[in-house]
């Protein structure tokens, strides 16, 4: 399944709290740049992992039904 419940979405509302912290200066620009490169790589996994079960579910129907 998906990272720990984690969905697309999420990660928006993540970054944005990221982009915030940096701005304050509560994480150094270095930090959001890692931050932002760990949700980049969730999201990616997300959406391999939800295209890949759409595929099975594609896969797994008859010819004649698709």
């Amino acid at each position: 399944g998906q990272a720990h419940g984690l969905k697309a979405h999420d990660l928006a509302g993540a970054m944005g709290a990221v982009a915030e912290a940096a701005a304050r200066g509560a994480l150094t620009p270095g930090e959001a740049v890692a931050f932002s490169r760990i949700a980049e790589a969730t999201a990616t996994a997300i959406e391999i992992t939800d295209f890949d079960r759409r595929l099975r579910v594609v896969e797994s129907t008859p010819a004649a039904v698709r």
